[in-house]
């Protein structure tokens, strides 16, 4: 959400299509990833550009992508925020109730955890690139 001067103007589901420009949305098949960013431009005549993260509510937190199906993986890479994490894991998992650590291998479930140094500045992830083994 981005706001103006005043705090009085919002981005959401409610912004006029006029008001919104450069939208792109990617859909990268083979990892499995969306990744959506536009520019907003207030009354004011400010543009503002925004783009999706997850960032967690407090210095630690987890992030669970289901697959959809079970799929052997190549490589799991998370792609940070501007604050980096103070440490973080990824696991996998068939069924989301049994986790292993390690990125490569049969997985429906990945599951990234992390830890930011700071409470006040959190790490999140912009990006979690999954792919799939050959």
């Amino acid at each position: 959400m981005a706001t103006g001067d005043a705090g009085s103007e919002t981005f959401g589901s409610r912004t006029s299509a006029g008001r919104i420009s450069h939208y792109r949305q990617t859909v990268f098949m083979r990892c499995g990833l969306v990744r959506t960013s536009l520019s907003w431009t207030a009354s004011d005549g400010r543009a503002t550009d925004l783009a999706t993260a997850w960032v967690p509510d407090a210095a630690q937190g987890t992030l669970t992508a289901d697959l959809g199906r079970t799929v052997r993986l190549a490589k799991v890479s998370p792609e940070w925020t501007r604050t980096r994490p103070a440490s973080h894991e990824v696991r996998t998992s068939p069924d989301g109730r049994h986790w292993h650590e390690g990125t490569t291998g049969p997985a429906r479930y990945v599951r990234v955890t992390l830890r930011s140094a700071d409470d006040k500045k959190r790490a999140g992830i912009e990006e979690l690139r999954v792919s799939r083994a050959k």
